[in-house]
């Protein structure tokens, strides 16, 4: 095939008539203009070089290549819209219409795709390139190319930030795939293919390129300009199903087998079935453009939106290269919170006590020792094994050793058994730093760094400002504003103290006329009738002792809410005699401990609902039937869908019905799921977005049916609320009062458990009794209710 001498880079158009030359010529002024303003000044000197350099002369190509300044790490080009590639990229998007992306996606000039199959890697078309001659030569096989397929393959198990193993470029025009070894050739594959990579001049087609732009940029320094990524053209045209090995069997029958979807890529020599699989996807990827472009163009052309599918799919692709990769670090405190919540969420054996202070020093080990190995952080110590070794400290430290902290590391490696994790390779690296990391785990916490995580010790010192500020913005919206206790005094007629309460206590039994000011005391006052006490008989020393404003679990005197430690969902449902809200099971948590013991109650739930048979999360729908939310989710789904996208098209909504219609049960199908179905579905949720979708929905309604509906949206028993009515009726009808005192004890032992609190009040307890008696005025009197 012979090659055409036009472009700023030496690259032509191959095989074309005059038409193709002028319009080459065109794009060819566009891209060198496009390429003087973006690339650097090291580029251009390496170009001119190349173009005294006869096009199969290969003598001095790895000296050359050696000149040719390198693009390290830290040097990256931002893609902005302003400068470098960016603006490449924007003056591209900026004059996309349908006639040019047809041009730049080439599907006037791809007519070697009409009839040809894909590439068998075994033919031989399949080219290893894995020397810098090598490499060159498929620079100049790339010249004068319009259209290149590409694709990585990237390891990030044994290496510390991930590491690209292969690049997989695909010529359509002459049915040929190249394998380029990423490992070998790391430091010249960015400047021996980094040319064409940001030439506009030449389309490259991708598929899901979210991440591979980023590791071109952190491995070659390498952008990608003028893309067509194939997963956003099927979001643009509302495809459920997007992935690759989905795409290929429809519309090619291609089965893509993914045994080696998370293979070790830096095997060498790679075996011919990894080659095959490697090069499979890029030899595809034309051919799909192709198909997708014209779903595009058809949906176009039956709409009048601006900007048609076509264009949107082209502008959302190239949105795609305008990633940029930053070498950021998770914080450890964050870090640690993940494991400490999946060690309980998992019930690893970490998770029974595992303090959070010495998971973010077991978690800040593994971090710096993960990058001296150069592993990733899961392969240093997986998240169960840093769990495992976090729970052998005792809380000041004592018992942890070599030995301790190596067993149990090794206990919960076995008892996970990754097939990822080499159990050899994960021994050596941590043999050798075992020192560093039992004084680690062995040290002893600062005062803020409490192994119970209280409000104010944040997890350890935060350094992050942006993260300390999100967290501070976090407590401030939950904490309290005032005290929650005002230490006001309420006396019987005898003058004795019967309890402490609040301001709007005292400015109640005042306005009642029930008690009168206490001569000689501001905050209080005494009552002016016979009191019922016989429900402090048994607790009387606890409503006479002064509350302090301060987290009970760890002391923290600000930043705290109130916690209720029987769940609402239970305690509205008691019979009035245990249903009042009492003040002995409502205490003060810092919001961090407050996390910690909601955390504890919500697995206190899930046990209640394995014991009676009672689903979490329990709807009734329209026939009156219980559902689990689980059955409901896609329903929920569809309808917010429904509710809050306009445009949808027909096909789409007729889909997202049939979903709801099976979800409920309706015989009509589709056709049964109006706007008062939606809304029903939709207030299943007591989410604020789901409120406010609802609200929406019944103010577009007629009157008389929107009347209805809301009738039936807010009718109905729901969620937790619903699972908590049943559990208390199954209990109750089993053994009475005393079953519902057994359950409350049951979460008073379950909150001791979670947090161990230090400062409840002394005479607080477990077993205290929970009866009570109410007075004539008393909105818990059953003469009242």
């Amino acid at each position: 095939m012979a090659r055409g001498g036009g472009g700023s880079d030496g690259h032509g158009e191959p095989g074309r008539g005059d038409n193709g030359s002028s319009w080459w010529l065109r794009a060819a002024a566009v891209g060198a203009s496009l390429v003087i303003a973006g690339c650097s000044a090291a580029y251009l000197i390496s170009r001119t070089r190349d173009r005294r350099r006869k096009p199969n002369d290969q003598k001095g190509a790895k000296e050359d290549l050696a000149r040719v300044p390198r693009v390290r790490q830290r040097k990256l080009l931002p893609a902005l819209f302003d400068e470098g590639c960016g603006l490449a990229i924007r003056k591209l998007m900026d004059t996309a219409d349908v006639t040019s992306v047809a041009e730049r996606l080439c599907l006037k000039d791809d007519h070697h795709l009409q009839d040809a199959d894909a590439l068998d890697p075994s033919s031989g078309s399949c080219i290893w390139v894995g020397t810098i001659e090598e490499l060159w030569s498929l620079r100049e096989d790339l010249r004068g190319e319009p259209e290149v397929s590409l694709d990585l393959e990237h390891h990030s198990w044994y290496s510390f930030r991930g590491t690209t193993c292969l690049l997989q470029v695909y010529i359509p025009s002459k049915r040929r795939g190249y394998l380029v070894d990423g490992l070998a050739l790391r430091d010249e594959v960015g400047p021996c293919l980094g040319p064409m990579m940001r030439d506009p001049a030449v389309l490259k087609v991708v598929h899901g390129a979210g991440n591979d732009v980023l590791w071109l940029q952190r491995d070659f320094g390498c952008f990608l300009v003028n893309v067509f990524d194939t997963e956003v053209a099927c979001k643009v045209l509302g495809k459920d199903k997007i992935s690759l090995k989905h795409l290929l069997a429809e519309h090619f029958g291609v089965a893509k087998d993914s045994k080696y979807q998370k293979a070790d890529w830096r095997v060498r020599p790679l075996p011919q079935d990894m080659a095959s699989y490697a090069i499979r996807d890029a030899c595809y990827l034309p051919k799909l453009k192709r198909a997708l472009c014209k779903e595009l163009l058809e949906r176009s052309a039956a709409s009048s939106a601006n900007p048609t599918k076509f264009v949107l799919a082209y502008l959302k692709s190239q949105k795609v290269s305008l990633r940029v990769y930053k070498d950021t670090k998770r914080r450890p405190q964050d870090m640690a919170m993940g494991v400490l919540r999946k060690a309980k969420q998992r019930k690893w054996e970490g998770g029974k006590r595992v303090g959070l202070g010495r998971l973010v020093k077991v978690v800040e080990w593994r971090t710096k020792s993960a990058e001296e190995c150069d592993v990733s952080m899961q392969a240093m110590l997986p998240d169960y094994a840093v769990a495992a070794v976090a729970a052998v400290a005792a809380v000041g430290g004592e018992g942890a050793t070599e030995e301790s902290v190596m067993e149990a590391a090794m206990r919960a490696v076995k008892e996970h058994d990754s097939p990822y994790l080499d159990t050899e390779i994960f021994e050596g690296n941590l043999r050798p730093r075992l020192a560093a990391l039992v004084e680690a785990v062995a040290a002893p916490l600062g005062s803020g760094e409490g192994d119970q995580g209280g409000g104010g010790r944040m997890g350890g010192k935060v350094k992050d400002a942006k993260g300390k500020q999100r967290w501070l913005d976090h407590v401030e919206r939950f904490r309290r504003k005032k005290p929650a206790y005002e230490q006001c005094k309420i006396y019987d007629m005898e003058g004795q103290l019967l309890c402490y309460c609040d301001q709007k206590k005292l400015a109640w039994y005042l306005k009642k006329k029930i008690a009168k000011q206490m001569p000689g005391e501001k905050d209080a006052v005494q009552l002016l009738f016979k009191h019922r006490s016989a429900d402090q008989q048994s607790g009387e020393s606890f409503y006479l002792e002064s509350k302090a404003n301060t987290c009970v679990a760890c002391g923290e005197d600000r930043n705290f809410l109130k916690y209720h430690v029987i769940p609402k969902c239970y305690r509205q449902n008691f019979p009035l005699n245990l249903k009042s809200h009492r003040s002995h099971d409502i205490v003060l948590l810092c919001v961090r401990c407050h996390q910690i013991a909601a955390e504890a109650v919500e697995r206190t739930k899930k046990e209640i609902s394995e014991e009676t048979g009672v689903p979490l999360n329990v709807h009734v729908d329209s026939n009156g039937r219980m559902r689990e939310w689980t059955e409901l989710k896609q329903a929920y789904k569809s309808a917010m869908t429904l509710a809050s996208k306009t445009g949808l098209p027909r096909k789409r909504q007729a889909q997202l019905k049939s979903a709801i219609a099976e979800a409920l049960g309706l015989t009509g199908g589709a056709d049964d799921v109006d706007d008062s179905r939606v809304a029903e579905v939709i207030s299943m949720s007591k989410s604020r977005g789901a409120r406010k979708v609802v609200k929406e929905l019944l103010a577009a309604m007629p009157p008389g049916e929107a009347e209805r509906a809301r009738a039936v949206c807010e009718g109905r028993e729901s969620g937790q609320y619903l699972h908590g009515r049943m559990v208390v009726e199954r209990l109750v009808g089993e053994r009475g009062d005393d079953a519902l005192l057994g359950l409350i004890v049951r979460f008073r032992e379950a909150f001791v458990r979670a947090l161990d609190p230090k400062f409840l009040p002394r005479s607080w307890s477990v077993e205290h009794d929970a009866k009570r008696e109410f007075g004539d005025r008393s909105v818990y009197n059953e003469k009242n209710a």
